[in-house]
């Protein structure tokens, strides 16, 4: 994905074959590992246009929305549609949990670490989240 010409090659194949999502997916990746973030939202964007049930991009606009923007309220919105899509979405639940911790939000955050601790039993980010809430509620 850090190949200078993965952006190239990948915008062609959108071209060639436009309904692809894995071709939009892959650039938005690239877009995204190079840290371009408007470039990945919009391609991200794109990809759900084509085809609204692609968790992995909902679950990426989170991810940027949790990490690059700290719009957190969008990112639970996203990972709310990727575990919709993918009940077992471990990754998904455990980064909602994170985002509605860093709200405030800390009973939704439990919640889903915990569910994230069913689906993946010894998931070390959400025994570490259980952890910092146990911290802070004290």
């Amino acid at each position: 994905m850090k190949n200078p010409l993965a952006v190239g090659y990948l915008q062609t194949a959108t071209l060639i074959d436009p309904n692809r999502g894995e071709a939009y997916y892959l650039l938005g990746m690239a877009y995204q590992e190079q840290e371009n973030i408007p470039r990945a939202v919009e391609t991200y964007e794109k990809l759900l246009v084509i085809s609204p049930d692609f968790k992995e991009a909902h679950y990426n606009l989170g991810y940027i929305n949790l990490v690059y923007i700290n719009d957190f309220d969008a990112a639970i919105r996203y990972f709310t549609q990727a575990a919709a899509l993918d009940p077992m979405y471990t990754d998904a639940f455990f980064n909602r949990g994170y985002s509605y911790e860093l709200l405030g939000d800390y009973d939704h955050a439990r919640k889903d670490y915990q569910k994230a601790l069913e689906l993946f039993p010894n998931y070390d980010r959400s025994i570490l989240g259980l952890n910092r809430l146990d911290s802070i509620q004290k």
